[in-house]
């Protein structure tokens, strides 16, 4: 049955001179309309029966979505206030997951014939939010946001069917509202995330490359792929962690330990407790400074200036992971605590490449005019 038009009763929008502003939050229209909901609820309603005049294939097709997905529409007027009073809900809810998609997508729309007039059975529907579209934008917003990159066709598509596959297997969750019942895939938000965490962990995986032994030599055969986001923020985080507890870790080991840290629930605090606690077993004389929140490069910081100062070795090339600072720490953390610098600043003075120093050399000039002085030989 087609649609009576209501010409010169609803004020149809022209999309080119109406200064009505186009969005109603993030909800758009969709059914292929370019413009969206006007920004007022109520002015949707009659924006929505307008389009009997102006687009009645669209108007058509967002009645059929609504008596599909159990709202009734039994006159002209329920179109456009059934879409009104949705929306205003709708948009009273932050955690709404309709603010990414179009009222399109969410009503299910399915091209049906229907009449006005006949009553309209509420039946108990079932949603399943996600498109293939709003999947891939899903997981490329996290991929780029994680690892600084685009999700692939490939990735997309499978994140698609796994996510469907467990929308589709998880408990219904009933609700009701406005005298009609509505079952909705009970898929959380924390779940969503950790299947996202796994495509992330999959693609971070390339960040160690490939690589075979060629003559005793590992040669990258695919090299690894440099990201940037929170993967490259989070690799500097636990590298940092790294030398300030005293934890030796490879480049792969931090990288890894970066993939756990943006995909797993303990995040970057959970990787630093990690490090923490290597660091208490590795330095057990140093366990209760470290516990009561002090780092071994702070406690050994007075060490390592005082070997720069005496060796006349630059003091930024002195790290708790090098070679240097971990001589520093074989000297001066004992299991009852650190020895006291007056001790280590004599133990300075046996390293081989004291005698060469310009101090040393003072010293020794020093050591020589103060015994010529004592036998009257200089002045």
């Amino acid at each position: 049955m087609a649609i009576p038009k209501r010409e010169g009763q609803i004020p149809v929008p022209d999309f080119k001179t109406d200064k009505q502003p186009t969005s109603a939050g993030a909800v758009k229209l969709g059914y292929g309309l370019e413009g969206a909901l006007p920004k007022k609820a109520d002015a949707i309603s009659g924006y929505i029966n307008g389009l009997a005049s102006s687009n009645p294939k669209v108007f058509q097709q967002i009645a059929a979505s609504l008596i599909k997905s159990g709202i009734p529409v039994k006159n002209f007027e329920d179109v456009g206030q059934a879409v009104g009073r949705f929306v205003a809900n709708m948009l009273k809810d932050p955690n709404t997951p309709l603010s990414q998609i179009t009222l399109e997508t969410f009503l299910n729309s399915v091209n049906k014939d229907f009449q006005f007039g006949k009553p309209v059975k509420a039946p108990s529907q079932q949603f399943y939010l996600t498109t293939p579209e709003n999947a891939g934008a899903e997981i490329n917003d996290q991929f780029g946001k994680v690892l600084g990159v685009a999700a692939t066709d490939a990735e997309k598509n499978a994140y698609y069917k796994a996510l469907i596959k467990k929308q589709k297997n998880a408990p219904m969750v009933t609700t009701s509202a406005d005298g009609k019942t509505i079952q909705t895939a009970g898929f959380s938000a924390a779940e969503k995330e950790a299947l996202l965490n796994e495509f992330i962990a999959k693609r971070a995986q390339n960040a160690f490359g490939q690589a075979t032994m060629v003559g005793g030599t590992k040669v990258d055969t695919v090299p690894p792929e440099q990201f940037t986001g929170g993967f490259l923020k989070a690799v500097d985080t636990i590298k940092a962690y790294s030398d300030a507890y005293g934890v030796p870790m490879s480049d792969s080991d931090i990288k890894r330990a970066a993939i756990s840290a943006l995909t797993t629930p303990a995040g970057i605090d959970g990787q630093q407790q990690k490090i923490k606690g290597i660091s208490k077993g590795i330095y057990s004389g140093l366990a209760s400074f470290i516990d009561q929140g002090l780092k071994p490069k702070e406690l050994l910081q007075p060490y390592i200036s005082k070997k720069a100062q005496i060796l006349e070795i630059p003091e930024n090339q002195i790290t708790l992971n090098g070679t240097e600072g971990q001589q520093v720490i074989s000297k001066v953390v004992t299991k009852d605590g650190l020895l006291p610098i007056y001790n280590y600043e004599r133990e300075l003075r046996t390293d081989p490449r004291w005698r060469f120093t310009k101090n040393a050399n003072d010293e020794a000039a020093n050591w020589v005019s103060s015994i010529m002085k004592s036998f009257g030989i200089a002045g």
